[in-house]
């Protein structure tokens, strides 16, 4: 089956203007009807066009997009199998950050109560995401998976007050390095401190 332009843009949800604008950079060249010259789309260009639709939801640009599609079909597959995971992961995050934002209002309102460690394990597990998301490959690769895990275990289980000491500590090493980076001395008492302090936590 083959789409006008001004089929194609109302069933992906876009402006013919976009549609254009994607041939005329490539991105999504149009054929020519032999009879008219007007742009038609083959059932192959509807399906690159949800590729593309995918990508821009991620967050891609355009010129990315375009790299992306030279690719093998198979290594486009993948790179969304990468991207659904990484919704996954974040779906589970935002399922456990309602579900004690729930029980947060619900305790107030008289219900059952929270312990201290409940009241963050959500925020300690977006740090934990976050955190893994970043460095988790080159800490694997340094120091092997079994360190990696231990690590993530005692972080989820730091008591409340552990937890909002590490923060102060965090955002101290924060302020001093700031500090640091702007007076470019990295010998004085300042940079010494950020040294002790790293060495310790």
């Amino acid at each position: 089956m083959s789409y006008s332009i001004q089929a194609l843009a109302k069933l992906a949800g876009l402006s013919p203007r976009t549609l254009r604008y994607y041939d005329q950079i490539g991105l999504l060249p149009a054929q020519r009807n032999p009879q008219n010259g007007y742009r038609e789309y083959s059932a192959a260009q509807v399906d690159q066009l949800q590729r593309i639709r995918y990508w821009q939801t991620f967050g891609f640009t355009l010129a990315e997009i375009q790299e992306l599609l030279t690719q093998p079909l198979a290594d486009q597959d993948a790179a969304l199998r990468r991207q659904r995971e990484a919704l996954r992961t974040e779906q589970a995050r935002l399922t456990k950050l309602l579900q004690q934002l729930d029980r947060t209002l619900a305790a107030h309102q008289g219900g059952p109560q929270m312990t201290d460690s409940e009241k963050f394990a959500a925020f300690k597990q977006q740090a934990l995401t976050t955190n893994d998301q970043q460095y988790g490959a080159e800490a694997r690769q340094r120091y092997g998976q079994a360190a990696v895990t231990a690590s993530q275990q005692k972080f989820a289980h730091l008591s409340a007050a552990d937890y909002q000491a590490m923060q102060a500590i965090e955002q101290r090493l924060l302020t001093d390095l700031a500090q640091v980076a702007q007076t470019q001395d990295t010998t004085g008492p300042t940079a010494q401190r950020i040294f002790t302090a790293h060495k310790r936590y």
